[in-house]
């Protein structure tokens, strides 16, 4: 900070007194004050509020008051002030925030002055609606925004009755915006002042969604849902809020280019306006239209180009209020679902919004880098919305309208935009992890949906695509990433293939496609590739963990579920690799500790194939299960010991248990069971000696639960 700076916290009480006496200098001083407090400072910032003392305090912000209330105040004093308010709220200036907001002052405690927010919020409510567009109502309704925005609006008591007509003149002022002549041509005045109309929707839309969210259903929340979701079409506007229109793609693209042509020495890109800077919409919006007038004012193709300029910075004005508008209607969506839970209107309404979401983002994509952000926060919202409706299930929601949405969402994974098997590869592209979790609850809701009308034969178009590219062909695109660049978020892609999988084969009809599933994963050559990661997952640890091992075995058990694709896996070496692998021989030793991942392994990813295998090929197995039995004799044998007298249990010790019973059952059941009779009876376990251990334990409930430990937060949750 400069020796100026100081010396103005110094003079504040001063100023405020000059403030007080002399009306024509409101505006500067409030400018001054505005400066300061919005500087950087190396260490803690000075307070304003302790400089101006709290007299000085009391009476600048009870004339600060005055001139917002005073119809003959000049606009710059007003606007001044709004600017002043916003940067004190969102600043550090704690004590002086405060006061601002509540009349309060922080030593006593009590109301001292007039609260400044509510003169705003009384400001708003006196605004004309049809001619609610100009500077001072634009900074009015941004720093009423940022004041609810801060964590000081909870100190002291608020006025519900004022807080009720606010969010209702708020309503109307979002309810009241028209874009459509947002295709059609513009001067420059109609760009500015539809780009501040959109701005100062965006920070309606910010306040209604920051009240909801804060006062829950005790405050506003009826209110606002009976006037935007009982009394109007929410899914209409929607597809207003969440759209936007003219960006003007070659005036973008051919712009830096042309620039260079002409001042091949120069670049555009040292003319943009820094983004520390508060900037206003218009001509020199993005680019310092100034300082290229003083750079280039005596080139005489300059006055040509220099309308290229002035376009593009009216075309990223419009651009970015309507991305302001975009984030403050997912921020509302986003604080009605939080709330609303149990609201069987409000998730019915909820539902045609996901499908909206996606359809915008398939209609328009992303025509230029900045959208980006853009596209990824409806795919967002869609996420947001299903899962909502996931938890709820709400009867008046169709499966069709699921599958409707399954569509869309299918759609844009597949679209340019995308990229998946690109993006699932490694490219810096994330918007696939959304889509592949939208379709992971699509799924399952089409699935659970009572009194389904579902066309079954789109629906199965839409599921074998899913299971060629996502399961066939992106498994293998993953796993071949994994290899070049093990990164954590890789597990997670792991996890929604074999959600997708697990889902898609759960729908009883998808049993027609199992034959041609089968076939494209033979020609994608995945099953190879599984196994591989799977022999070498000690080698490619998460944070010390083996948890591709794990994994890749619950993957390849979804897979043989399928019994065209269990040869496969006989064929291509399964049981040699649950034999073979270094993971394996870790295990074979026996002994292994029930809350390992290890134990995991062996459990919930080798057993249940092994299962799975015998019951889909029988005896043809046979002869691998044997040898397989044989290599982890030892923990076989170390499971029934560890029952006698155990000293924990845990759900995955006692899924061990039951899967080797009904290993050596199916075994026994065989015809030719003299030919390994001897090798099972190596292996067999005292029946008598095993029963009365588990039924001592079920006899002394107090006892039992002494042992029961859980490994995971879902267990944890089923043991209280």
């Amino acid at each position: 900070p400069s020796i100026l700076e100081s010396q103005l916290y110094a003079k504040s009480e001063e100023l405020a007194h000059l403030y007080v006496r002399y009306s024509v200098l409101h505006a500067p001083i409030t400018d001054v004050f505005d400066s300061i407090v919005s500087g950087q400072w190396p260490n803690e910032q000075p307070s304003l509020l302790a400089y101006l003392g709290q007299n000085g305090s009391q009476i600048f912000l009870s004339h600060l008051a005055s001139s917002m209330e005073n119809n003959l105040e000049s606009a710059a004093s007003q606007l001044n002030i709004c600017i002043f308010f916003g940067s004190v709220v969102n600043g550090k200036q704690e004590g002086l925030s405060i006061l601002l907001l509540s009349g309060m002052d922080t030593q006593t405690k009590k109301s001292r002055t007039v609260s400044l927010l509510n003169t705003l919020e009384e400001k708003i409510l006196e605004l004309d609606e049809k001619a609610v567009v100009s500077k001072l109502s634009v900074m009015l309704v941004d720093a009423v925004s940022l004041a609810h925005n801060s964590w000081t609006t909870i100190v002291g008591s608020r006025d519900n009755d004022r807080l009720k007509k606010l969010i209702g003149k708020l309503i109307s002022i979002v309810k009241g915006l028209d874009n459509s002549d947002s295709k059609k041509s513009q001067t420059s005045e109609q760009v500015i002042h539809n780009s501040y109309k959109n701005l100062i929707v965006a920070r309606a839309i910010e306040i209604i969604a920051l009240e909801v969210y804060k006062e829950g259903k005790s405050g506003v929340y009826h209110d606002v849902t009976s006037q935007l979701i009982d009394s109007s079409n929410f899914t209409e506007m929607s597809e207003k809020f969440l759209v936007i229109n003219g960006y003007n793609s070659s005036l973008h693209s051919n712009l830096f280019d042309d620039f260079q042509n002409k001042w091949p020495t120069n670049n555009l890109a040292r003319f943009v306006r820094s983004k520390l800077l508060h900037k206003t919409y218009g001509e020199s919006y993005a680019y310092n239209l100034n300082l290229l007038d003083d750079v280039f004012s005596g080139d005489v193709t300059w006055t040509v180009f220099r309308q290229k300029v002035v376009d593009a910075n009216l075309n990223l004005s419009y651009i970015d209020s309507q991305k302001a508008v975009v984030k403050a209607w997912s921020s509302m969506i986003t604080s009605l679902a939080a709330v609303g839970t149990d609201d069987s209107k409000l998730l019915t309404a909820l539902e045609p919004v996901s499908r909206v979401c996606l359809t915008i983002n398939a209609k328009y994509g992303i025509v230029a880098p900045i959208l980006e952000e853009i596209y990824d926060i409806r795919l967002k919202v869609s996420f947001l919305t299903i899962h909502k409706l996931f938890r709820s299930n709400p009867k008046s929601v169709v499966a069709d309208d699921y599958q409707s949405t399954l569509y869309y969402a299918w759609t844009l994974l597949e679209s340019p935009e995308i990229e998946f098997i690109s993006s699932i590869s490694g490219s810096r592209k994330t918007s696939y992890k959304s889509l592949l979790k939208i379709i992971i609850l699509l799924l399952d809701l089409i699935k659970t949906t009572e009194n389904a009308s579902v066309r079954k034969f789109s629906l199965l178009q839409i599921v074998s695509s899913i299971l060629e590219t996502v399961v066939a062909n992106g498994s293998r695109a993953l796993i071949e990433s994994i290899y070049d660049l093990n990164e954590e978020d890789k597990v997670e892609d792991m996890i929604h293939i074999i959600s997708i999988l697990r889902k898609c084969l759960a729908i009883p009809e998808s049993k027609t496609l199992f034959a041609n599933f089968s076939r494209q994963i033979a020609e994608s050559g995945c099953l190879n590739l599984v196994l591989s990661l799977f022999s070498y997952s000690e080698q490619l640890l998460i944070n010390g963990d083996c948890v591709y091992g794990e994994l890749t075995l619950l993957f390849l058990l979804e897979l043989s579920t399928i019994e065209s694709v269990a040869e496969q896996l006989v064929v291509g070496g399964i049981f040699g690799s649950l034999s073979d692998s270094p993971i394996a021989k870790s295990i074979q030793d026996g002994n292994i500790e029930p809350t390992t991942r290890l134990h995991n392994i062996y459990t919930k990813g080798m057993l249940p194939i092994v299962l799975m295998l015998l019951r889909q090929l029988g005896g043809r197995v046979m002869p691998e299960v044997l040898t397989f039995m044989n290599f982890y004799s030892a923990q076989i044998k170390s499971c029934f010991k560890s029952w006698l007298d155990p000293k924990i249990i845990t759900l995955s010790s006692i899924s061990e248990l039951y899967e080797t019973v009904i290993l050596f059952q199916i075994i026994l059941s065989q015809d030719d069971v003299r030919s390994h009779i001897e090798f099972v009876d190596s292996l067999l376990f005292d029946k008598e000696e095993l029963s009365e251990g588990i039924d001592y334990l079920l006899a002394h409930p107090r006892y039992l639960a002494s042992k029961l430990v859980a490994t995971t937060a879902e267990e944890q949750n089923l043991l209280e």
